[in-house]
């Protein structure tokens, strides 16, 4: 069995994400047969570069979408550690289909995802 996961990058109020990307998303994750689906939620730590260096004081706020069965992982930067990566390489998907918001930036720091 071929299985495919779903990973939804920082999909949060505090990035105003677009309505119409929103229930895109929604539309993938309820007709779409995956059998993982992994959402990245950031969180923007008090004493972050990307407040002391960018300047950047807000927070990513709440995950859009409640996906009850989603793993969810918290991050603190552009990409995912490498415990994020061993508990995707885990769920055993051989094909991930990757949506969500900033996903050039994002997923680019995260290229050892590989099966």
């Amino acid at each position: 069995m071929n299985k495919k996961g779903l990973l939804i990058v920082d999909l949060q109020s505090g990035f105003k994400p677009n309505h119409q990307l929103v229930e895109r998303i929604r539309f993938s994750i309820t007709n779409e047969n995956f059998s993982s689906i992994v959402m990245t939620r950031f969180v923007n730590l008090p004493n972050s570069l990307f407040r002391s260096v960018l300047n950047w004081q807000e927070d990513g706020g709440d995950l859009v979408l409640d996906v009850p069965d989603a793993i969810i992982l918290q991050k603190n930067g552009y990409g995912l550690t490498q415990k994020h990566v061993e508990l995707i390489r885990q769920l055993g998907c051989i094909e991930w289909h990757v949506s969500g918001l900033e996903t050039d930036g994002c997923f680019v720091q995260t290229n050892p995802i590989k099966t």
